[in-house]
């Protein structure tokens, strides 16, 4: 039985799950089957890593006039957030662009758009100083998921399964979310990430066909926090990031 079939068998719950190469890796829609496992990557594997890191300065600039617009960004993941706030400003949600969010910043959307095997979300990730996201686990191992510091106060960190890890402003940071995973941030400033998604390197194309198709329908039917403003900031929410 191909990896494929196996995992359309474990989502229709025609097959129990596989146990998990980690007690705490517990993706909460999908365990794929046969994908190595680790909960923080080598950015290095990537070919792409070099280029998205070189546009660093680009995008940081982008999100410097994003915030004196005071435009684009909105609470999210409250339930999630034990501390402090959390916002973001949406730029992909799978198929469907943000545009007037990507019309701000046309090089990071043209750097997003040139990376391989790019699926799920992307936007920029905003914490207020004193944060604290509880611990929790992605929707599946089939995907990672990639952070790109862009301004990240000393004291800020992750524990993603057993391992603590730290940003490092410009240098691209990738994980698997599917092990359970909260953040902590400090200083007096804002922490900043541009956030995306990257299928699993062990999928085949057709593997990530289905997956997205698997996904979408998941997200767009109300899993995902989202508003009918595409992203816009809503005049009670945020003002916290713009100060």
């Amino acid at each position: 039985m191909s990896r494929l079939q196996m995992a359309l068998d474990i989502l229709a719950r025609r097959r129990d799950p596989l146990p998990p190469a980690e007690l705490l890796q517990r993706p909460t829609l999908l365990a794929y089957p046969e994908l190595k496992s680790s909960p923080v990557w080598e950015s290095a594997r990537f070919e792409w890593v070099a280029r998205l890191e070189a546009a660093g300065p680009r995008i940081r600039s982008e999100l410097e006039e994003v915030l004196r617009r005071r435009r684009g960004f909105r609470t999210a993941w409250k339930d999630t957030t034990e501390l402090g706030e959390w916002a973001v400003m949406w730029l992909y949600l799978y198929e469907k662009p943000y545009a007037e969010n990507l019309a701000m910043c046309p090089g990071t959307a043209e750097i997003l758009s040139s990376i391989p095997r790019r699926t799920g979300w992307a936007c920029f990730s905003a914490m207020m100083p004193g944060s604290h996201a509880r611990p929790h686990c992605g929707t599946t191992n089939a995907k990672l998921r990639c952070h790109l510091p862009l301004q990240v106060p000393e004291g800020c960190r992750m524990r993603v399964g057993n391992e603590v890890v730290r940003w490092s402003e410009g240098k691209l940071l990738v994980f698997d979310d599917s092990f359970e995973h909260e953040v902590w941030t400090a200083g007096d400033r804002t922490r900043f990430v541009l956030l995306f998604d990257v299928y699993h390197p062990d999928l085949r194309p057709e593997e990530m066909i289905l997956l997205e198709a698997i996904q979408r329908k998941h997200d767009l039917a109300g899993n995902v926090d989202r508003d009918s403003s595409r992203g816009a900031v809503r005049p009670d929410a945020c003002s916290w990031v713009y100060d």
